[in-house]
């Protein structure tokens, strides 16, 4: 975890992902920028604190729908 979004990050291609609270607004055009890439932050959370596992369960489905789509347009 990081206090602001960073574009690159350790671990970046290999499955880790990137959380960060510094950023007070849901702007979706941001968060679609930063791949692997998630805003934990209160105001973005509806002020509850979420699990790490939500995080990681997002990160799965994004990525699924990635290579669900490389197939498809493979056809």
């Amino acid at each position: 975890m990081f206090h602001y979004p960073i574009a690159d990050f350790n671990g970046k291609h290999r499955g880790a992902i990137h959380l960060y609270g510094h950023i007070h607004n849901t702007d979706p055009a941001l968060e679609e920028r930063l791949e692997h890439s998630y805003n934990v932050g209160a105001v973005r959370n509806n002020f509850k604190p979420a699990r790490l596992e939500y995080f990681h369960e997002l990160e799965l489905a994004k990525r699924q729908a990635e290579l669900n789509a490389e197939d498809n347009s493979v056809d």
